[in-house]
């Protein structure tokens, strides 16, 4: 029964090894997922590099280690009798126990004697474990020990690291209790750092437009970053301790004017948006873009805010984005679009029929089984597209093939035609479709697109077709509307995609600026972006 016990509670060790390795590969993973786009900008930026590179080595023998990590674990049993007690920060102390004098410690010591770890085992077995290997991690060359319970610990620089080892080793070996004294400060509070400011030479410097780039870092997902933001996402405040003097110059230089454009490679349209992207990181890359005076007027009246980013699970939840338009908004706006002629009615159903029935027999991608985002979206809109498109749509739809017995309705009609069609140049009001998906803008050109949550799916239609460089993708259909009547199918954008008023095959150029020849990433784009501008390639 002994015997059974103690295997059971090794496969329990060694599944919660499994998990804890698990949850480090992913958060590794993220980490170099965040900065490693920044690399691109180490051949345009003269001291990108400089920056970059004790990032990305520093990422790399953290992989190292918990490649080795994994190796022990596999080939060592979890260490199940050994647990941390307690750690004392502000004193730097910590006591372990265990029950049996032959089961090991668990402290991983470098090659000057300090100790910059603790086994996975230890981690899972209490919340110390875990506090413990938190605020070993932060550390930049390990913890020195001064004492071992009553034996003091001498100087490495007079008897060297495996003296050290040596000392502690006899010191604790009887011991089922051991006290260890740290150096002053060892386990001292970690702060938030500055890994990086990139300000690329774009040209026009000083003018609007100007990118951007400022990468920071937490050792413990607890810690708020000290930004602040108003609503209209203008940075009002950076924290002063760890952000560089350029940093602070440049918010400085274009006070009020610094906008927040993208966090992780996600474009963001709200701070509350903006506070979900960064409460499960370590590491957050914030690009910036100074917007124009006219748009930063608009903001002043804002309230600041502090963007702790140290939200809970529910809040996050509640801090959602809501849609632009809701359900009502966009029933009531269907309405408001009735048509008055049967004939367009029944030719536009029938469009809309042939294309629900083509929809059938199309590949369908579905985005959210991609991985992650790795581009910065573009910002702007082609207002031309707007002006050009929509006229047209709207002469298309008082235009009819049979003409005959308009001329008695024109003028009964024509108050509800100015109410439902948007004028020139004027961007239609968003279309919320049955999925709870957005589309905010649908030319020949481009379309933009938006959900609440990467949960939920896009609900497109992508026909892909070719190999290699002639590889090519389409949007074939847009999500199905539950009925052929739907006011929905009346919508300027659905309209516009059903009878383009060019000829189109709504070819995808690229999405958030990625061309679609890099299928991976192109639908990497697809799993996390909330917001997705999707390029056509013209007049094809």
């Amino acid at each position: 029964s002994s015997h059974n016990d103690q295997r059971t509670a090794q496969q329990v060790g060694a599944l919660r090894t499994t998990l804890t390795l698990l949850n480090d590969f992913e958060s590794f993973y993220d980490n170099i997922l965040v900065t490693f786009p920044c690399v691109q900008l180490m051949d345009t930026t003269p001291d990108a590099a400089e920056q970059m590179m004790p990032i990305l080595s520093r990422q790399y023998y953290q992989l190292a280690d918990w490649v080795v990590l994994v190796e022990v674990s596999t080939t060592q049993p979890p260490i199940t009798e050994t647990w941390v007690q307690s750690v004392d920060r502000e004193a730097s102390t910590l006591v372990l126990r265990r029950t049996d004098i032959a089961s090991p410690w668990g402290l991983i010591f470098n090659q000057c004697g300090q100790i910059v770890d603790i086994d996975t085992s230890l981690r899972s077995v209490s919340e110390e474990g875990e506090e413990l290997h938190r605020l070993l991690c932060c550390t930049t060359e390990g913890a020195k020990i001064v004492a071992v319970n009553s034996t003091t610990i001498p100087d490495i620089s007079s008897v060297g690291a495996e003296e050290v080892l040596e000392i502690f080793k006899n010191a604790t070996k009887s011991n089922k209790r051991i006290a260890i004294q740290l150096a002053n400060g060892a386990l001292k509070q970690p702060s938030v750092q500055q890994l990086a400011f990139l300000l690329p030479n774009q040209g026009g410097e000083g003018s609007s437009g100007q990118r951007a780039t400022l990468v920071l870092h937490r050792p413990d997902r607890s810690m708020p970053w000290g930004c602040e933001l108003k609503e209209e996402l203008i940075v009002s405040g950076l924290p002063k301790r760890c952000t560089s003097v350029r940093a602070r110059n440049f918010l400085a230089d274009y006070r009020g004017r610094v906008a927040l454009m993208a966090v992780n490679g996600v474009e963001v349209t709200t701070v509350a948006q903006a506070e979900a992207l960064c409460a499960h990181t370590e590491t957050i890359v914030m690009n910036f873009v100074v917007v124009a005076p006219s748009m930063a007027e608009r903001s002043k009246g804002s309230l600041s805010e502090k963007v702790s980013l140290a939200l809970t699970q529910d809040q996050i939840e509640k801090a959602r984005e809501k849609p632009l338009v809701g359900k009502k908004s966009a029933k009531q706006s269907g309405e408001r679009k009735k048509k008055t002629k049967g004939q367009q009615q029944r030719k536009q159903h029938e469009n809309a029929e042939d294309l629900d029935a083509k929809a059938d027999d199309v590949y369908t991608a579905d985005a959210n089984e991609a991985e992650e985002l790795t581009a910065e979206p573009d910002k702007h809109a082609e207002e031309d597209d707007v002006k050009e498109t929509y006229p047209m749509v709207a002469d298309d739809e008082a235009t009819p093939d049979d003409t005959s017995g308009m001329e008695g309705k024109l003028q009964e009609g024509s108050k509800e035609t100015e109410e439902r069609l948007p004028a020139a140049g004027e961007t239609p009001e968003p279309l919320v479709l049955p999925n709870n998906i957005t589309i905010e803008l649908l030319t020949p050109e481009e379309m933009v697109i938006r959900r609440d949550s990467s949960e939920e799916k896009w609900g497109l239609s992508l026909e892909s077709s070719g190999e290699g460089a002639e590889r090519t993708m389409r949007v074939r259909a847009l999500p199905d509307l539950p009925s052929k009547r739907d006011a929905r199918r009346k919508h300027p954008f659905y309209k516009t995609f059903m009878k383009p008023p060019v000829k189109t095959e709504w070819r995808i150029q690229s999405v958030n600026g990625v061309p679609s020849l890099r299928a991976a990433e192109f639908l990497d784009i697809m799993r996390r972006a909330l917001r997705m501008r999707i390029q056509f390639f013209k007049g094809r």
